[in-house]
């Protein structure tokens, strides 16, 4: 609706800002070949939280060139926010009970899309908020994914 009724942005417009988000993802899955995320909740919940910018731009200032380049930086935070989440995902859970968590998160992700969509403003704090806690921020990656983590986290609370 704000992309039609909007003179600075319009359907054209509106599909280029879309299509810049895609370009950013896409962008920064070939990027993430190449660079390794050693902190992946640490990048995640910054990554996700810059999707807030476009977000906001759609509702105070609406052209296209502005919205494309803020959406192209949107599509590659929520990249990076997408190869952490599923890097400390399997490098952090126990095989045997991966599946079980992985659905658990998949269920409330959808469950919190219609919300989380009337509310991303508030949740892209939230997701800055989660960097208080000192797990997420200390977490790292393994140093050798071949070797079988020991999922023991107490290591991790003298780690700055």
């Amino acid at each position: 609706m704000i992309a039609n009724t909007s003179p600075g942005l319009g359907a054209r417009g509106w599909g280029l800002v879309v299509s810049a988000q895609a370009v950013g993802a896409v962008g920064m899955t070939l990027l993430l070949l190449r660079l390794p995320l050693n902190r992946p909740l640490r990048q995640g919940m910054v990554g996700v939280s810059v999707m807030a910018i476009p977000l906001c731009l759609l509702g105070f200032r609406p052209e296209t060139l502005l919205l494309a380049t803020a959406a192209l930086l949107g599509g590659a935070g929520i990249e990076i926010f997408g190869t952490g989440w599923r890097t400390a995902l399997m490098e952090q859970v126990p095989p045997d009970a991966l599946s079980r968590v992985a659905s658990f998160d998949m269920l409330g992700s959808f469950i919190a899309i219609p919300a989380g969509t009337l509310l991303y403003g508030w949740l892209a704090t939230a997701a800055l908020a989660t960097l208080l806690v000192p797990s997420v921020r200390r977490l790292r990656r393994f140093v050798d994914s071949a070797t079988e983590p020991d999922h023991d986290l107490s290591a991790d609370a003298t780690d700055s």
